[in-house]
């Protein structure tokens, strides 16, 4: 069974445990993280606390960290933690995950000096209240992203926090108090304590608009896209007509994208600001005026906030009233610094920002955050499909817009999971199952209007695991990318809360996509599990079938077994090892379980032998065999792996692998010939050496008296069958005896070879 590794406390402090917290911004896990067992650990560091107070739930929850003394943090859980005193000066020690630490023990420290320059001032002491939000910002390059919170206060000022927290354990949207001193930064609060006042609404209105679509009548966003350029910023990188295009009037732009994948329950009206002196404005975004100006020079560290208010109160200056907007989205000048690629809050306020980009995958990406969804991450468990050690990508989906497919050429649609969060595929077009087998027929996930998109499997036995299964399509225009890669088969997701969290503290995922085919090097791009094929979730008996697949239809059968099935072993033996090449070998794979029914895939490598991806089980008994006969194995040596694929009642399970070592050939060896034999001086003669095998390659070397013989040394076989040859034509310019070699190269099927030496005889030139 695999290990659990978050803890249900309340629904919004999920995965306090496993969450990986560092000072100030909590950033997220690098492109993949794998995750080992924790290591052992001694820090040491100043004790900090964080009290969250629930008033809905009555609740109280104290957080415990330690501050090392490089500013970075961690958080530290178990009984020992709850110990140790705020303020303390303490090293402890524990088993990390991250920068989560198991407590085992600790040792109080002396504290540590403090200079006294005379004018210490007491801390200044602060309350916000307001609704709580969540910022993340997306280095898609580096495959990460970093979260903040703030409070957008009552008197509509944006307050920064310093927590040391996951996003997963408070819920943006909540009203809040939060309560602490002012940071270094004069601006910044150093946050002890937030008390929870409410929590956000059950449906909340997505994007500003009430968006999600969710019914007949379409939503539409009003967005207004504010491209800004401070003093001493440089030119701007493109034309807010550019923009425009991007944004609204492409064929690909970002209002025909939310258009398309939400089945027209999601428009856009899009409204591109732009600086000019025309009375009218920028009408229509038609023109080529240029972004909005501020005299104001380029704020440092990337003061998001700011470069976002210099850009309302600049599109307030030039006529636009921004509270008529659901949505803004800032384009900054290229050079701003920030790292970042692209920026949003996570719902509320529904503001997001672009870092010199004018592209889909940017503004697409951003405004799904505002649309409240986190990320479409993979999860790589090779050699298995789920299971054991596994690496977490958070931007991994390659066939999602919320993951990182730029390299695709082509944004697509969210996923299934996703599109029901936002309501654009109603509660009765996914369908849950929890026990027996049943088979459906789901639609694609780009064709609207239809009865069944997906099919969900929660498994009873583990609350972290649930399945979702759709199928995706190259229809229309943003997902007909899907034509390059496998596309008859389902695409499958576990969906949060998972077994393997992101450690990192980025709680950033609302999908992962699993690989059907772990075994090969196609980065998800192969992930679908296509007609014919089987995944078997052993642990909890859960098996989905793929019967067959059209442009209209995915054919696929689920079952769900009340009781794990029994475990099952398979090995293998070979009848001749080593063998040689062309020689026939059989692989004979022995399954023992419970009467075990079902086929076995025999594969050289990654790849299945020719006629042996499906052998079926033959015998009776608890113990039965498949076998594999093959004469098409190159020479060398060959990892040999028999993969059971379980039945009902048996486990899946694989063959430890056998090495087959396969010998060339001795085929018939190198024989050599003379076309004139004697021969006068400096007459020509053309040696012939003949090399019989398996159809032989290669190259053969001439010589003379052990010297390669000029031209000669590296001539090429030709002819066809099994015996070939090679020509060497020379000439000598003295009267002697000379030995005459010949020696093949050898290749995949042939052994090296010599011919017996000829004695050439070359007499003198006859006088007249």
């Amino acid at each position: 069974m695999i290990p659990t590794q978050s803890v249900r406390l309340l629904p919004f402090l999920a995965a306090f445990l496993w969450a990986v917290l560092a000072a100030g911004p909590t950033r997220a896990h690098d492109v993949t993280v794998a995750l080992d067992a924790p290591a052992a650990a001694s820090l040491t560091g100043t004790v900090d606390e964080l009290v969250i107070e629930d008033r809905v739930n009555g609740t109280l929850l104290h957080v415990h960290t330690l501050r090392q003394d490089d500013g970075s943090a961690a958080t530290l859980s178990g009984v020992g933690a709850e110990t140790l005193q705020k303020g303390s000066r303490a090293e402890v020690t524990g088993a990390l995950r991250g920068s989560t630490l198991e407590v085992t023990g600790y040792s109080v420290l002396a504290a540590a000096p403090i200079a006294d320059n005379g004018s210490a001032a007491a801390p200044n002491e602060k309350q916000v209240q307001g609704t709580l939000v969540l910022w993340h910002k997306d280095y898609f390059a580096e495959g990460h992203g970093e979260y903040g919170f703030a409070v957008y206060t009552d008197a509509a000022q944006m307050a920064p926090l310093n927590l040391t927290l996951s996003p997963g354990m408070l819920r943006p949207g909540s009203k809040v108090i939060a309560s602490g001193t002012t940071g270094a930064d004069g601006v910044t609060l150093d946050t002890t304590q937030i008390t929870v006042l409410a929590l956000p609404s059950a449906t909340p209105n997505k994007g500003g608009g009430g968006g999600g679509g969710g019914g007949p009548t379409p939503t539409t966003n009003n967005v207004l896209v504010l491209p800004i350029t401070f003093a001493g910023s440089g030119a701007d990188p493109f034309t807010t007509a550019e923009i425009d295009q991007v944004m609204r009037t492409n064929t690909l732009s970002t209002a025909a994208y939310y258009k398309e994948v939400s089945y027209g329950q999601q428009l856009l009206d899009v409204t591109v600001a732009c600086q000019t002196t025309k009375p009218s404005g920028c009408a229509n975004n038609t023109d080529s005026n240029g972004w909005l100006v501020t005299s104001s020079p380029l704020p440092g560290g990337c003061d998001f906030t700011t470069m976002g208010e210099l850009a309302d109160a600049a599109a307030t200056a030039a006529g636009y009233d921004i509270s008529s907007y659901n949505n803004r989205f800032y384009v900054l000048p290229g050079g701003s610094g920030c790292g970042w690629a692209g920026l949003a809050y996570v719902g509320f306020p529904y503001q997001a920002w672009s870092a010199g980009y004018n592209a889909l995958w940017v503004y697409g990406h951003e405004l799904g955050h505002n649309f409240t969804l986190y990320h479409a991450g993979s999860l790589d468990c090779a050699p298995q499909v789920l299971g054991g050690t596994c690496s977490l990508a958070e931007y991994g989906d390659r066939f999602d817009v919320m993951g990182n497919n730029t390299n695709t050429g082509q944004q697509m649609h969210f996923n299934a999971t996703q599109k029901a969060l936002l309501g654009w595929i109603p509660a009765s077009s996914v369908i849950t199952q929890t026990s027996g087998t049943k088979t459906y027929n789901l639609a694609p996930l780009e064709a609207g209007g239809q009865s069944t998109y997906a099919v969900k499997i929660p498994v009873a036995a583990d609350t972290n695991r649930t399945y979702w299964i759709e199928y995706r399509q190259p229809t229309g225009l943003f997902d007909a990318t899907l034509s390059a890669y496998p596309n008859k088969g389902a695409i499958i997701h576990v969906a949060e809360p998972f077994d393997y969290p992101c450690t990192g503290g980025c709680f950033a995922d609302d999908t992962q996509i699993l690989d059907m085919t772990p075994g090969t090097a196609g980065d998800f791009f192969d992930a679908a599990l296509l007609v014919g094929q089987t995944y078997t979730d052993s642990t909890y008996n859960v098996r989905i079938t793929v019967n067959s697949a059209t442009v209209t239809a995915l054919n696929v059968t689920v079952a769900v077994a009340g009781a794990p099935p029994t475990p099952t072993t398979t090995t293998i033996a070979s009848s001749v090892n080593p063998s040689t090449v062309g020689a026939s070998v059989i692989f004979t794979a022995s399954v023992t379980g419970s009467s075990p029914t079902g086929s076995v895939n025999f594969t050289d490598g990654e790849s299945s032998i020719a006629g042996c991806a499906a052998v079926t089980l033959t015998g009776s008994g608890n113990t039965r065999s498949a076998q594999c006969g093959t004469g098409a194995l190159t020479q060398g040596t060959h990892s040999i792996v028999a993969s059971y694929g379980g039945d009902s009642g048996n486990a899946a399970s694989a063959s430890a692998p056998l090495s087959e070592v396969v010998n060339a050939g001795s085929g018939g060896g190198t024989k050599l010939s003379s076309s004139l034999n004697p021969a006068q001086v400096k007459q020509s003669v053309t040696f012939t050496a003949t090399v019989t095998g398996t159809s032989p390659t290669g190259k053969v070397s001439f010589t003379s008296n052990g010297v390669a013989i000029a031209h000669c040394s590296s001539v090429v076989l030709t002819g066809s069958g099994n015996s070939k040859t090679a020509k060497c034509a020379t000439s000598f310019a003295s009267a002697a005896t000379y030995t005459i070699g010949a020696s093949y190269s050898g290749d995949g099927s042939n052994a090296p070879s010599s011919a017996p030496t000829l004695s050439e005889v070359v007499a003198g030139n006859a006088k007249h």
